[in-house]
């Protein structure tokens, strides 16, 4: 829980990246889902 108090400025660039990279993924997935359905 102290870490998350505490995240550094490089933590949430970071973190944005892991964000757009999951977005990135999922948006293939449903985009292989609405082409197989």
């Amino acid at each position: 829980m102290n870490t998350f108090c505490c995240i550094p400025y490089y933590s949430a660039e970071r973190m944005a990246s892991v964000v757009l990279s999951v977005c990135n993924y999922w948006g293939k997935v449903l985009l292989t889902l609405n082409v197989t359905n």
